[in-house]
């Protein structure tokens, strides 16, 4: 799994945490706080060189925001590169939505991960945050209006083995 500021297993505030909680941590990830989809990229490759694995989930997008009118192009370039490494190699890519934020669009990627063909983890739709602006069930969204409160990251965790039911089978 591959993220940005969202991937903390050791912070209730953060979906993975709740899936390590609950025993379910039978995967790696990388992620971290700013990360963009540029930055993760390379680390994607790296872990290509030390195995295959059967699923691989990219969970990138809260910092490359959509314009206005049109998607993020620096992030729809490292989406479908991911894909095309995952395809020509054997592994099932998996997608995810982004939520937005009162300050952050992602409906132009959220429209591509869904339209994409793809299997994929609705997470805006699980914090009411598909549309943008965005307003997030009460008590899911910090006051930063970019991460999830505990509550929020319940609901995304929820969502993730709803969505992806292989995260939780050992």
């Amino acid at each position: 799994m591959y993220g940005y500021s969202y991937f903390d297993f050791q912070n209730a505030a953060r979906w993975p945490y709740y899936m390590v909680q609950w025993g379910f941590d039978n995967c790696a990830a990388f992620g971290f706080p700013g990360a963009k989809s540029v930055d993760v990229y390379p680390e994607w490759q790296r872990t290509l060189q030390h195995g295959t694995p059967k699923y691989a989930i990219w969970c990138l997008g809260m910092n490359d925001v959509d314009s206005d009118t049109e998607i993020n192009t620096e992030w729809k370039t490292y989406v479908d590169k991911f894909i095309e490494d995952c395809t020509s190699i054997g592994i099932e890519p998996i997608l995810a939505t982004i939520p937005n934020t009162p300050n952050r669009r992602h409906t132009y990627k959220n429209d591509y991960v869904k339209s994409s063909n793809r299997r994929y983890i609705d997470f805006a739709d699980a914090v009411n945050a598909s549309e943008y602006p965005a307003s997030w069930f009460d008590g899911m969204l910090n006051t930063d209006n970019t991460h999830p409160l505990k509550e929020g990251a319940v609901a995304l965790a929820i969502r993730a083995i709803t969505d992806i039911p292989e995260l939780v089978q050992q």
